[in-house]
């Protein structure tokens, strides 16, 4: 399996225009964690996208903490999730520079680069 690297996406935009299996990478509030189903849902700017943590291995998870996944989209039963193989911690992280930072690097690559 080749392993492509997470675009940057917010939740909402994987929520309507990701495709099974397409590599991203999310920003979100931990908002539910259930380490008996490897299970997680972050949320960001009103939209909640579950996490699927099976391939993560130990994690020090902590409410309403910030976290970066990157991983794969999963749909199943007209449901999209992330199935993630990298977790960051980003508390302290400024949201109003990492917006500015998206749209930036969005309208670069749109250049042609």
């Amino acid at each position: 399996m080749e392993l492509r690297p997470g675009a940057i996406r917010y939740i909402a935009e994987v929520l309507e225009n990701s495709s099974h299996s397409d590599s991203v990478r999310v920003l979100g509030r931990l908002r539910k964690v259930d380490v008996a189903s490897q299970q997680a849902v972050i949320e960001h700017e009103g939209a909640t996208i579950p996490i699927n943590t099976a391939l993560l291995g130990e994690v020090e998870w902590r409410m309403g903490g910030l976290f970066s996944f990157i991983g794969e989209v999963d749909c199943q039963a007209g449901a999209k999730s992330v199935v993630a193989r990298v977790c960051r911690c980003m508390d302290g992280l400024d949201l109003t520079l990492y917006r500015q930072a998206v749209e930036i690097r969005r309208k670069w690559e749109a250049s042609g680069k």
